[in-house]
């Protein structure tokens, strides 16, 4: 069985203490446009958009908040943040 995470914000505890956080991701936006091209006869596309889009809402405001209370070491890089589809 093939799968993808679409959503995700995972903690880690390094080896020098700190607590690192990362977010992968694939928008909604790059979630619906993908399977609209590729997979239209996918019956659930939109029901999973809607879903995804209040996921990635709750996921941001987590980050946010995370990233108020820890301290990371790692520079945040845009493009390892993101997943893809």
């Amino acid at each position: 069985m093939n799968k993808t995470v679409i959503q995700s914000l995972a903690y880690y505890l390094t080896s020098k203490g700190d607590i690192e956080l990362e977010r992968k991701r694939v928008s909604p936006e790059e979630f619906l446009e993908y399977f609209e091209k590729k997979k239209p006869d996918y019956p659930n596309t939109h029901d999973i958009h809607s879903f995804l889009v209040c996921v990635d809402r709750l996921l941001d405001d987590t980050q946010r908040e995370s990233e108020k209370l820890v301290y990371t070491t790692i520079e945040k890089d845009e493009s390892e943040k993101n997943g893809s589809i």
